[in-house]
């Protein structure tokens, strides 16, 4: 069993230590995680410039060596702002020897999605938006898994508004979804939004088997779990939809090279 987006307490919005992590993975019998706390270039996202990735990396290198015998632990960080801050976003990825990279989209013109959503008060226009920003980010973004896929859902859905159908962006969804292919980024599954409001994971089965269709085979899964208790929450759900869909496996990373690790 593997989780690859978990937070500890170098996110601003998680309190969960290093070591209770580690120990309610070993009680759940996981076999791997990677730590993947939000750091962003921003000076108006709560991220911004939120750990000194030295200090980071000394206490999970400690968490490796602690563990050895018990779990892997893979080092990895959550940039958010690939698109409005590449460089400095790409010189972060390149600097320090993390094991993978998930490239995210938590923002729009300099304010939260959901102040974004709230502003124009526009279903749509702001998911369109949000899709756009999407695409930016990987085109400049040097990063190695795309996190939480289609995330808008989750604060419409808090806001209120029924989901609307996904055709109305397919252009933008498979865009994006051919870009992550040629670009070699994975797609994470991220059991998550099972547990909000919008009630599935991110991104959507239906958008899983789109990938699936135009040839994606990689990808990741992860809980986005900030507290120890939700390790692996949904997991027993999605990953016999991941199998019927047919991929072979989940996808790995060390040192950000990737490979395929079967059923």
């Amino acid at each position: 069993m593997l989780d690859y987006h978990i937070h500890s307490n170098f996110s601003f919005d998680s309190k969960a230590k290093p070591r209770e992590i580690c120990e309610a993975a070993c009680f759940l019998n996981i076999d791997e995680i990677a730590i993947t706390d939000h750091f962003s270039f921003a000076p108006y996202s709560p991220n911004y410039l939120h750990f000194e990735p030295e200090a980071y990396f000394q206490i999970w290198t400690e968490m490796q060596r602690e563990y050895v015998d018990q779990l892997t632990v893979r080092i990895g960080i959550e940039l958010d702002e690939f698109a409005n801050y590449p460089e400095a976003s790409n010189q972060m990825a390149r600097q320090f020897p993390w094991d993978f990279v998930i490239g995210s989209t938590h923002d729009l013109e300099g304010g939260t999605l959901r102040t974004y959503l709230r502003k124009f008060g526009d279903q749509e226009k702001t998911i369109h938006s949000y899709y756009d920003a999407l695409f930016r980010a990987i085109e400049v973004g040097h990063f190695d898994v795309l996190a939480h896929f289609d995330l808008i859902k989750r604060y419409t859905a808090d806001e209120g508004y029924p989901l609307l159908d996904e055709l109305l962006f397919h252009d933008q969804i498979d865009a994006i979804l051919k870009l992550i292919i040629q670009k070699g980024i994975a797609l994470e599954v991220n059991t998550s939004g099972l547990f909000q409001a919008c009630q599935a994971p991110f991104p959507s089965l239906e958008l899983i088997k789109r990938y699936y269709q135009l040839g994606g085979r990689f990808i990741t899964i992860g809980s986005d779990a900030h507290q120890p208790k939700d390790l692996t929450r949904g997991f027993s759900t999605v990953i016999p939809q991941l199998k019927t869909i047919g991929f072979t496996g989940l996808t790995i990373f060390q040192k950000r090279k990737k490979t395929i690790q079967t059923w």
